[in-house]
């Protein structure tokens, strides 16, 4: 297993590295507008941060559209906000966003080269599960994100996305 994650660890680095090398726009699988994905990710932030589809824009204190590289080619997508995302609008920045930023600078990787998302925006009280109805409005919106950032890997971080992106109810 060890052996698995340095290799995955080392692809992770190795795309990073040539989306950097690489001339503004050109990319070495599929070709993507840094700034037409820019565009599309603060149009998704916007329509987020107004959003009232579901019960959850009521509890929330902000909602957390997701932040980082238009250009990353990986994609981090977690349940849903906790309470230290809910407070800022960004995800990830509680003690698991913490351990995350460690996890990637243990590989040499930057937090600002990858995109970091949550299945639901918002969070839900007590940080209980995302119902079926929560998940199924805030698809759309992650769904839109994965088009505009068309990531060469999507990390799922746990049960619910992994079950959603994947259309799975295995662990």
């Amino acid at each position: 297993m060890s052996d698995e994650l340095h290799r995955i660890a080392a692809d992770l680095r190795a795309a990073l590295e040539a989306e950097r090398d690489s001339p503004s726009g050109a990319h070495v699988i599929v070709p993507k507008s840094a700034p037409r994905a820019a565009r599309t990710l603060a149009r998704i932030a916007d329509e987020v941060r107004a959003c009232t589809r579901c019960r959850l824009c009521r509890t929330r204190t902000k909602a957390v559209p997701g932040e980082g590289s238009p250009n990353a080619p990986v994609l981090f997508v977690g349940e849903a906000p906790g309470a230290d995302e809910d407070r800022q609008g960004r995800p990830f920045v509680g003690r698991a966003g913490e351990l995350l930023t460690k996890m990637l600078s243990a590989v040499n990787i930057d937090r600002k080269d990858v995109f970091i998302a949550n299945v639901l925006k918002c969070r839900p009280p007590q940080n209980r599960d995302p119902s079926a109805d929560e998940q199924i409005e805030c698809r759309r919106y992650l769904e839109e994100q994965i088009a505009a950032l068309r990531p060469k890997f999507i990390a799922t971080l746990g049960r619910v996305p992994t079950h959603l992106l994947l259309d799975t109810s295995r662990g």
